[in-house]
């Protein structure tokens, strides 16, 4: 009996439970958002964007520009001077514009990095599909802080004065 009045009760607080994303002004760019990217990764790039936001329905009302910049160093070099260990980082300048006012919506510049493992002992399929999973999972980090950002400092997207 107190397990069901249990679950009734947290079935009764959580009944006007919303979810972040339904405000998001992610939505307020879906499928009205023609995408630019240029630079590294621009096939991932805009692969998840236009999962994100969709294909455009009709004349789009605004424009994303992406300039990716990748850089994979070394972070552990073995006594043999073979490297275990890289990071890579993204660097991406975003510009989000109203197309049918002519005006910047939102400019952002963000840079993420991972970290990912290689094995130094002949060819190596793991090695370098854990570089190429890394790469994808950095740069939706990067997308991601974008929205966030976006929602945080321009969630109705006017234009920037």
């Amino acid at each position: 009996m107190k397990k069901i009045l249990l679950f009734l009760f947290f079935l009764g607080s959580c009944s006007n439970f919303d979810f972040v994303h339904e405000n998001s002004n992610q939505f307020l760019l879906n499928k009205k958002t023609l995408i630019s990217v240029s630079g590294d990764n621009t096939d991932q790039a805009k692969i998840f964007l236009n999962n994100l936001l969709g294909d455009i329905e009709s004349n789009p009302n605004y424009l994303l520009s992406l300039n990716i910049k990748k850089n994979v160093s070394k972070l552990v070099l073995e006594t043999s001077s073979v490297a275990t260990k890289y990071t890579i980082i993204h660097s991406v300048n975003y510009s989000l514009l109203d197309v049918f006012q002519d005006c910047v919506v939102f400019v952002f510049n963000e840079s993420t990095s991972i970290n990912y493992d290689s094995k130094s002992e002949g060819y190596s399929f793991g090695s370098d599909r854990a570089k190429i999973d890394a790469e994808i999972e950095n740069l939706r980090m990067n997308i991601s802080n974008f929205f966030i950002n976006l929602n945080i400092h321009n969630p109705q997207l006017k234009c920037l004065k």
